[in-house]
C-alpha cells in the first residue's frame, strides 16, 4: 500500500517527524506526495506546508537542507520576516536576504521551527513559491516520477531499488548536503571528456551547465551562440553549445543543449558545474544521501530531441500578458522587427495568455516553421510572420 499526502488535513497526518528533537518514525509504507509541473521551467514542484500556510516547492538537489520562500508570498501568507542569518553551514545571508522561523511540514513529516530564507524569487518561474533544498529528506530515499508527476518518499531502512533502477554513485566533498556524479562529456570531434557535477533538479532546461575553468575548456572545443538571460546579477555571460552527448552510468543523452556559464553563480562550490533538469527529467531519478546513490530509470523521454530556441525572441510571463523579455542580436525575431518590451496577444491564431511558457517555447523551438505573431506595441496591434531557424 502506498499512502498519499496530498490533500489531507495536517492535522490528521500519521507520520509526523520532529527534526528538532530527533525523534524517528517506524518503518512505514512510502509517502506519495502528487506533484505539477511548473509551466516555465518544468520543474517538479510538491505541496510543502509553512507556517500553516501552502506553498507550492522545488525540491532541489543542489539546494543543501536549505528552504528559500518568495517574499511577496511569504508577507501574504503573514509569516513574521526576520533580518538575514547565517545559514546552517556558516555562510552569511546574501545580499538581500531576510528570514522567518516556521513549522514546515513535507508529505507529512515535520521539521519544527525551521529557519527559511525569505528572499525575491525569479520572475521568470512565477508557479514557483519556494525552494526546498533535497538534503531536508535525507532519512528518506528520494524518488521523482517526471512522468505522472509526483515525489515518493522510501523509507532508507527497507528500500531496495526496484531491478530496472541503476545505481549511480554520488560523492561529497566539504558541504555533506550537496551531492556530486561524474559524467562524461563527448565533444563533436567525439573526444570524451570527464567532469564532476552536482545533480540538480534546480537547473531548468539545460541538460548541464558548466563553470570556470569546466566551462573554459569545453568553450574552446564547441560551437557557441548567445542564450536568452533572466536578470540576474551574478551571471556576466550565458551561453548555449550542443555536445555530441553526455553519459552517466550507462546512459547517454544524444545531442544535448549545454550551457557555458560566466560569473560568480557556484563560486567554485559546484565543482565543473551541473547536471540539469534537461537530463534528469528523461529519467525516474531517485536521490540516497546517506548511502551516496543515485538511481535512475530512462522515461520514454531519454531518446526525444533536445530542441533549443529558433527565434532568439525571450518571452517572459507578467500576470495576464506575455512580454518580449529581450530579443537576440542576428536572429529570425530581430531580423522581423520584434522588439523588446512588445506584449504577444496570439501566435498561430491561439491566444498567448491561453498557453504556457513551455507551450509558447516549444512552439518557437521548430527549425523551419512560420509562425504569426499578433504584438502589441505602444497601443499598436502589429501582425509579424517569423521564419524560424535553429540556432544551435
Amino acid at each position: 500500500m502506498i499512502r498519499t499526502a496530498f490533500g489531507r488535513s495536517l492535522a490528521s497526518v500519521g507520520l509526523l517527524i520532529s527534526a528538532a528533537s530527533g525523534g524517528s518514525a517506524q518503518a512505514a509504507d512510502p509517502i506519495v506526495i502528487p506533484a505539477k509541473f511548473d509551466t516555465s521551467t518544468e520543474h517538479v514542484l510538491i505541496p510543502v506546508s509553512i507556517g500553516g500556510s501552502a506553498f507550492w516547492c522545488n525540491p532541489d538537489t543542489g539546494f543543501s537542507a536549505l528552504i528559500a520562500l518568495d517574499r511577496a508570498k511569504a508577507v501574504k501568507a503573514g509569516l513574521r520576516v526576520a533580518p538575514g542569518v547565517s545559514t546552517p553551514d556558516g555562510n552569511p545571508p546574501s545580499p538581500g536576504d531576510s528570514s522567518a522561523t516556521a513549522n514546515v511540514v513535507v508529505g507529512g513529516v515535520m521539521f519544527a521551527d525551521y529557519s527559511i530564507i525569505v528572499r525575491t524569487l525569479p520572475e521568470e518561474a512565477p508557479d514557483m513559491d519556494c525552494i526546498m533544498g533535497l538534503a531536508l529528506l535525507r532519512r528518506f530515499v528520494v524518488e521523482f516520477d517526471h512522468v505522472t508527476p509526483r515525489l515518493i518518499l522510501h523509507e532508507r531502512a527497507s528500500y531496495r531499488p526496484p531491478s530496472d533502477m541503476t545505481s549511480v554513485p554520488m560523492l561529497f566533498r566539504s558541504n555533506p548536503t550537496v551531492p556530486y556524479v561524474d559524467i562524461e562529456l563527448t565533444l563533436s570531434s567525439g573526444a570524451p571528456q570527464m567532469f564532476r557535477v552536482v545533480p540538480d533538479t534546480g537547473a531548468a532546461f539545460y541538460g548541464a551547465v558548466f563553470v570556470g575553468d569546466a566551462m573554459t575548456r569545453v568553450r574552446s572545443q564547441l560551437p557557441t551562440v548567445s542564450a536568452i538571460t533572466y536578470s540576474d546579477a551574478r551571471i556576466t555571460q550565458l551561453i548555449a553549445a550542443r555536445p555530441a552527448s553526455i553519459s552517466v552510468g550507462p546512459f547517454t543523452m544524444q545531442k544535448p543543449v549545454i550551457a557555458l556559464l560566466e560569473g560568480t553563480v557556484g563560486g567554485g562550490g559546484i565543482a565543473d558545474g551541473v547536471l540539469g533538469s534537461g537530463f534528469l527529467r528523461r529519467f525516474t531519478a531517485a536521490f540516497d544521501f546517506e548511502g551516496r546513490r543515485m538511481y535512475l530509470k530512462p522515461n520514454e523521454r531519454l531518446s526525444e530531441p533536445h530542441l533549443f530556441d529558433a527565434s532568439g525572441i525571450g518571452l517572459i510571463r507578467r500576470g495576464d500578458r506575455t512580454v518580449v523579455y529581450d530579443v537576440l542580436a542576428d536572429s529570425p525575431g530581430s531580423a522581423v522587427g520584434v522588439r523588446k518590451g512588445d506584449v504577444l496577444l496570439e501566435i498561430d491564431g491561439s491566444t498567448a495568455s491561453a498557453l504556457t511558457p513551455v507551450g509558447l517555447r516549444n512552439l518557437l523551438n521548430v527549425d523551419g516553421a512560420t509562425r504569426r505573431l499578433v504584438l502589441e506595441r505602444e497601443g499598436q496591434r502589429l501582425v509579424i510572420e517569423v521564419r524560424l531557424r535553429a540556432r544551435l
